[in-house]
């Protein structure tokens, strides 16, 4: 009887390995948390700099689109029948009264021509089809009711 305590007693372990199973056990769960954290970390950050990228953009191009509004406007006004005329006025134009106006007219000058912007269709060609065979000719369901539907051909093809 006293091998049975002495046996369990060699086999059992110390006290301080079972604390050290247990502290080496609550480290690999830290670890492991610490290493999740700054996966999340990482990716958060990424993505915080992305969006700080994309509202650097968007500002960027808002405020392109002003800048161009604002020529546009500035051309609008710079086109304007009234400064037009004034700036006409400063150059030493003058208003022309359509009754007194004369054309020239200049031998071999034919007038605007109209610009072609595309080819002109061509005439439509005819395809003839270059495969003879029935075989070729044959459509799906053709072939299907012949060989599926009807499998006596195949069976005479089978047969002794």
């Amino acid at each position: 009887m006293d091998r049975v305590p002495s046996m369990t007693n060699a086999y059992s372990q110390a006290p301080w390995r079972k604390q050290v199973q247990v502290a080496v056990g609550f480290l690999l769960v830290l670890v492991m948390a610490a290493l999740v954290a700054s996966v999340y970390l990482y990716v958060s950050s990424q993505a915080v700099a992305s969006g700080v990228q994309v509202q650097t953009v968007q500002a960027t191009m808002t405020s392109m689109r002003l800048a161009i509004e604002d020529y546009e406007t500035e051309l609008a006004k710079l086109t304007s029948e009234k400064v037009m005329a004034e700036r006409a006025e400063d150059l030493g134009f003058e208003p022309v009264d359509p009754g007194t106006l004369r054309y020239l007219e200049v031998d071999g000058y034919g007038g605007r021509k109209p610009s072609v912007m595309a080819q002109p269709p061509a005439p439509k060609q005819t395809t003839t089809s270059v495969i003879e065979s029935d075989e070729y000719s044959e459509t799906l369901l053709e072939w299907l009711t012949k060989n599926i539907l009807t499998p006596s051909d195949l069976i005479k093809e089978i047969g002794p």
